[in-house]
């Protein structure tokens, strides 16, 4: 698996998020990995077993485990939008991942 570069985004104001919550990672590829409790109503660790099961690559960041959002919305769409909201956040010009020079 590539390199996962780590973001998070601030806390709200009214509202105090841990920071793993606030998180997603992009790899080299720009594939973007949520947090794996983003699927709501089942475990974080039964998502897992099924990335795995799935072959999807599995990440862990501040001891939480993250997966591919492309793979997460659609098995889990629950909350389809929000991981929409952070693709597009990922993709975002700002979001701009270290590069390892080239050998020539």
């Amino acid at each position: 698996m590539s390199d996962i570069y780590w973001f998070s985004v601030p806390n709200l104001e009214k509202k105090r998020y841990p920071e793993w919550r606030r998180s997603f990672g992009v790899n080299d590829e720009r594939r973007v990995f949520v947090p794996a409790a983003m699927a709501a109503d089942t475990a974080a660790q039964l998502v897992v077993v099924l990335a795995i099961t799935e072959n999807q690559p599995v990440a862990e960041y501040l001891n939480h485990p993250f997966v591919p959002s492309d793979w997460l919305k659609r098995d889990f769409p629950k909350h389809r939008d929000l991981i929409e909201i952070i693709e597009a956040r990922a993709q975002a010009e700002d979001v701009v991942l270290p590069r390892v020079p080239q050998i020539a």
